[in-house]
Order: structure tokens, then sequence, then C-alpha cells
């Protein structure tokens, strides 16, 4: 691991980059920030680095953890990216590359918004999809790092299932993810 004065000079010397690669991937200020904190955190932890690769090392781990992030992001937790382009595939509403690209974009441009408003409705609603979906930490854990008791915690993630499905299902029927946001918990 490195030392306090070493990562201080990789965040300052790398941030803006880093920030730069996470957003264009993502299209979203926090989120790119969490792969930042992410990229600089893994980094910090490598030992051997050769210092005339670093800026290259670190960029490459951002596209890559940006890259994750979105899939994660918009696959919902019971049908997959790729299996909501083999539904469309299947249907025959989009054909070749155009129509990965197409599914791809409305999907992080979905995702994006669900996400945005879910944080506005409701931050605790927001804080709990993110732990889970995103990070995919255990229940307990996402329970514990917000105060609540592991019932609380999933009464509040059924509530907010239920309120993605409301506002956002048709969209993520018309893209082709069949479930959107899953009816059962972890």
């Amino acid at each position: 691991m490195k030392d306090n004065e070493t990562i201080t000079v990789i965040y300052n010397k790398h941030w803006n980059r880093l920030m730069r690669t996470a957003y264009k991937e993502l299209g979203d200020y926090d989120m790119s920030q969490d792969v930042v904190q992410d990229v600089l955190l893994k980094f910090a932890m490598m030992t051997n680095v050769d210092r005339s690769t670093e800026q290259a090392l670190l960029v490459r781990m951002a596209k890559n953890k940006a890259i994750d992030y979105r899939r994660k992001f918009c696959r919902g937790d019971t049908v997959s990216m790729e299996a909501g382009k083999m539904e469309l595939k299947k249907h025959g509403f989009f054909e070749g590359l155009e129509a990965r690209k197409t599914l791809e974009y409305d999907c992080e441009e979905l995702g994006s918004r669900v996400f945005k408003e879910l944080k506005k409705r409701n931050i605790v609603w927001y804080q709990i999809m993110v732990g889970l979906y995103i990070y995919r930490d255990e229940p307990e854990t996402v329970a514990g790092r917000l105060g609540l008791t592991l019932p609380h915690m999933r009464t509040s993630l059924s509530r907010a299932r239920a309120w993605v499905r409301r506002k956002f299902g048709k969209e993520y029927q018309e893209i082709g993810i069949i479930s959107g946001i899953p009816e059962s918990g972890k």
C-alpha cells in the first residue's frame, strides 16, 4: 500500500482525466466520482507499479470500471443486458450493430433517469438500490451502513421497487428489459 502523501499526489495528478474517462462512459457525475474513488483505492493497494505506465493503467482501470458500473446499473437483477438484446433480436425489432448501440444508449439513458428520479424521490431508497444493485452488497451490509434494521430496509426496498415499476415499467418493456426491477429480494 502506498503512503498518504503518494496517494494524494496521484489523486491530484490524475483525478480530472479519470473523471472525464468515467463520465464519458456513464454520463453521470455522481457515479463517475464513485468509479474514480474505486479505481484510486484499488490502485493504492497495488504494489510494484511502473511509474511510466501509471497514467495508462489508471485510465484503463477507470474505463473498465465505468463499463462495469454501466452494465450493472442498467441490467436490473433478473434480466441482463444480453438477455434483453436477445429478446429484441428474437422478435426482430432491431438488426446488427445499430441495434446494439440503440439498446445500450436507451438502457443507459433509462437507468440514469431511474436513479436520478429515485434520488429525488427518496434518498434512502436510492442508497438501498445503489448498495444492492450497483455495489452488489449483501442486504445486511446495506442496512447496517444506513442504520436501518433488516426488516425496515426490506420494506423500503419493496416500496422503492414498486415505485420504479409504476413509474418506469413500460419504458423497460419498450426497450426489451422485460422485468426491470425484480420483485423478490436477495
